[in-house]
């Protein structure tokens, strides 16, 4: 088999995509409802051993609050606000 860089993105891509949706149908059958930011936060993670180890979250967890919390932690930082095209106060002329 080949092992060309982009089937082995499509490849890593797609056990992210079946771990997720897992760990979701997980969390229903335990709670009975999850909410969507639940999911969207889980679609965020990029790295699979982040997945991994919220999959083992997901089943020890005493509650959905909990597991969220855990999640909140994976989460990767928000990026750095920019400051491009932001005006600078002008000096005042004298």
């Amino acid at each position: 088999m080949i092992e060309s860089p982009l089937i082995q993105e499509i490849v890593e891509e797609s056990r992210k995509a079946e771990r997720t949706k897992a760990i979701v149908a997980f969390l229903k059958a335990r709670f009975a409802a999850v909410p969507p930011s639940v999911a969207a936060g889980l679609e965020q993670i990029k790295e699979f051993e982040k997945l991994e180890r919220l999959t083992g979250k997901a089943a020890t967890c005493l509650s959905l609050q909990a597991f969220e919390e855990c999640l909140h932690q994976e989460l990767p930082p928000p990026p750095p606000t920019s400051t491009r095209g932001k005006r600078r106060a002008r000096k005042p002329s004298t």
